[in-house]
Protein backbone atom coordinates (compact mmCIF):
# COMPACT_ATOMS: atom_id res chain seq x y z
CA UNK A 1 0.00 0.00 0.00
CA UNK A 2 3.10 2.14 0.37
CA UNK A 3 4.78 1.45 -2.48
CA UNK A 4 1.02 2.22 -3.83
CA UNK A 5 0.99 6.01 -2.34
CA UNK A 6 4.04 7.23 -3.14
CA UNK A 7 3.36 6.07 -6.98
CA UNK A 8 0.33 8.01 -7.08
CA UNK A 9 1.99 11.03 -5.12
CA UNK A 10 4.85 10.86 -7.50
CA UNK A 11 2.27 10.96 -10.24
CA UNK A 12 0.17 14.00 -8.57
CA UNK A 13 3.43 15.95 -7.94
CA UNK A 14 4.41 15.21 -11.79
CA UNK A 15 0.83 16.45 -12.78
CA UNK A 16 1.02 19.65 -10.95
CA UNK A 17 4.60 20.25 -12.15
CA UNK A 18 3.30 20.01 -15.68
CA UNK A 19 -0.04 22.16 -15.44
CA UNK A 20 2.80 24.35 -13.66
CA UNK A 21 4.92 24.89 -17.02
CA UNK A 22 1.80 25.69 -18.68
CA UNK A 23 0.96 28.53 -16.83
CA UNK A 24 4.09 30.66 -17.57
CA UNK A 25 3.87 33.15 -19.92
CA UNK A 26 6.26 34.07 -22.77
CA UNK A 27 7.37 37.75 -22.30
CA UNK A 28 5.84 40.08 -25.19
CA UNK A 29 8.26 42.71 -26.76
CA UNK A 30 7.31 45.66 -27.79
CA UNK A 31 9.06 47.52 -30.37
CA UNK A 32 8.96 51.38 -30.46
CA UNK A 33 9.78 53.21 -33.61
CA UNK A 34 10.68 57.14 -33.33
CA UNK A 35 10.79 59.19 -36.28
CA UNK A 36 13.75 61.39 -36.05
CA UNK A 37 14.77 63.99 -38.73
CA UNK A 38 16.51 67.24 -38.72
CA UNK A 39 14.90 70.68 -37.99
CA UNK A 40 13.06 72.37 -41.01
CA UNK A 41 14.97 75.46 -41.14
CA UNK A 42 17.66 73.51 -41.62
CA UNK A 43 16.61 72.08 -44.67
CA UNK A 44 16.24 75.43 -46.81
CA UNK A 45 18.08 75.37 -49.63
CA UNK A 46 21.22 78.48 -49.01
CA UNK A 47 20.47 81.70 -50.45
CA UNK A 48 21.67 82.30 -54.04
CA UNK A 49 23.11 86.11 -54.25
CA UNK A 50 22.84 87.06 -57.74
CA UNK A 51 25.55 89.19 -59.25
CA UNK A 52 25.38 92.95 -60.17
CA UNK A 53 23.67 93.95 -63.17
CA UNK A 54 26.10 93.86 -66.04
CA UNK A 55 24.63 96.85 -67.68
CA UNK A 56 25.17 98.42 -64.43
CA UNK A 57 28.00 97.40 -64.26
CA UNK A 58 29.97 97.88 -67.35
CA UNK A 59 28.41 101.78 -67.20
CA UNK A 60 29.76 102.67 -63.78
CA UNK A 61 33.00 104.32 -62.91
CA UNK A 62 35.94 102.28 -61.34
CA UNK A 63 34.62 103.09 -57.79
CA UNK A 64 30.87 102.01 -58.85
CA UNK A 65 32.47 98.65 -60.44
CA UNK A 66 34.72 98.38 -57.01
CA UNK A 67 31.46 98.71 -54.40
CA UNK A 68 29.26 96.69 -56.45
CA UNK A 69 31.93 93.72 -56.49
CA UNK A 70 33.13 94.21 -53.02
CA UNK A 71 29.44 94.22 -52.02
CA UNK A 72 28.48 91.18 -53.54
CA UNK A 73 31.34 89.67 -52.18
CA UNK A 74 30.58 90.53 -49.13
CA UNK A 75 26.66 88.93 -49.47
CA UNK A 76 27.81 86.07 -50.47
CA UNK A 77 30.63 85.40 -48.15
CA UNK A 78 28.11 85.70 -45.47
CA UNK A 79 25.77 83.05 -46.95
CA UNK A 80 28.49 80.96 -47.09
CA UNK A 81 28.47 81.37 -43.15
CA UNK A 82 24.95 80.84 -42.78
CA UNK A 83 25.10 77.79 -44.98
CA UNK A 84 28.06 76.83 -43.50
CA UNK A 85 26.98 76.89 -39.62
CA UNK A 86 23.37 74.92 -41.08
CA UNK A 87 25.60 71.90 -42.49
CA UNK A 88 27.16 72.15 -38.79
CA UNK A 89 23.89 71.86 -37.20
CA UNK A 90 22.91 68.94 -39.36
CA UNK A 91 25.98 67.39 -38.71
CA UNK A 92 25.78 67.56 -35.21
CA UNK A 93 22.10 66.51 -34.87
CA UNK A 94 23.05 63.27 -37.09
CA UNK A 95 26.05 62.55 -33.97
CA UNK A 96 23.46 63.29 -31.53
CA UNK A 97 20.49 61.60 -32.86
CA UNK A 98 22.62 58.39 -33.83
CA UNK A 99 24.21 58.58 -29.81
CA UNK A 100 20.60 58.63 -28.80
CA UNK A 101 19.47 55.51 -30.98
CA UNK A 102 22.21 53.57 -30.05
CA UNK A 103 21.75 54.54 -26.14
CA UNK A 104 17.82 53.31 -26.43
CA UNK A 105 19.18 50.73 -28.09
CA UNK A 106 21.24 49.06 -25.04
CA UNK A 107 18.22 49.68 -22.40
CA UNK A 108 17.58 46.41 -20.83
Amino acid sequence: MKKLNIGIISILILACLSLVSCATVEPKYVYKTEVISPKDEWLIDCELIEPPNKNEYMLGTVKDREKLLSNFASKLMNSIIVCNKRLADIREWKITAKEAIDKSANKP
